[in-house]
């Protein structure tokens, strides 16, 4: 969680989670691995009832670094509030990469 909180999180107006649909670990994690974690955005959902808060539905994977192998996925659900045109910072795509060590 420490690693989606730098990544996503960290500088973001987020109003709580409804929730997660998925999560499986597939390996246990070890206490001197060094874990890398990418998040997909699978899906926005905007809110019926304000303009500035929006669902996203997110993919999470942690695998060891230098592996492919996933130890845990995940999918859920972040409400984010909107910034406005003059604070946000549009880019095309952006990419974050995080390690997790021990």
């Amino acid at each position: 969680m420490s690693l989606y909180v730098r990544a996503m999180l960290e500088g973001a107006r987020v109003e709580g989670s409804p929730g997660v649909d998925e999560l499986r670990w597939h390996a246990p994690v070890r206490p001197d691995d060094v874990l890398v974690g990418e998040v997909e955005i699978l899906d926005l959902v905007q809110s019926p009832f304000r303009k500035d808060l929006i669902t996203v539905k997110n993919a999470g994977r942690l695998t060891r670094e230098g592996e492919a192998r996933p130890l845990m996925t995940l999918v859920l659900h972040s409400r984010f509030v909107r910034r406005d045109a003059a604070q946000a910072q549009h880019r095309d795509k952006e990419t974050h990469t995080c390690k997790l060590y021990r």
